[in-house]
């Protein structure tokens, strides 16, 4: 009876410290979001796509991923104007059929893999933003 009760005083204190059965613990893991300039996908009826990629310290936290895009115009509210989820590589596009001026950016939103108090959690993540339409180049001087 008395071995039972120190055995039990035992698992219970090794519960408490974090160290049960499953080695139970969360990890997050930063990600990293891009967006390039818009590209034409049809000129003619001014259809654009935004593209970017989502990338981790952990593969797991790119396939999925939902993307949103945003544009915030001066003086105005931002609006998301499209969304999608990344592919297995963690590669997005998003197409508007009507382009505003303004810039744009997207969030990936968290996510999370795991499960049964093993946990990782893939932390959300704002792009810089890009001007539509793009800022002129200027020509390279020598």
């Amino acid at each position: 009876m008395r071995r039972s009760i120190v055995a039990m005083a035992a698992v219970a204190m090794l519960v408490s410290l974090g160290a049960g059965p499953a080695g139970a613990h969360d990890e997050r893991y930063k990600s990293r979001l891009t967006l390039k300039e818009p590209a034409f996908v049809v000129p003619t009826r001014g259809t654009f796509a935004y593209r970017g990629r989502i990338t981790s310290e952990r593969s797991q936290c790119e396939p999925g991923r939902t993307i949103a895009l945003y544009r915030k115009q001066p003086g105005s509210p931002e609006v998301e104007v499209g969304n999608t989820e990344t592919n297995a590589e963690g590669k997005y596009s998003i197409t508007l059929e009507v382009n505003m001026a303004g810039k744009y950016y997207a969030r990936a939103s968290k996510g999370s893999y795991g499960g049964a108090g093993h946990d990782h959690v893939c932390l959300a993540d704002e792009s810089g933003k890009v001007d539509f339409p793009p800022e002129p180049r200027r020509p390279w001087k020598s």
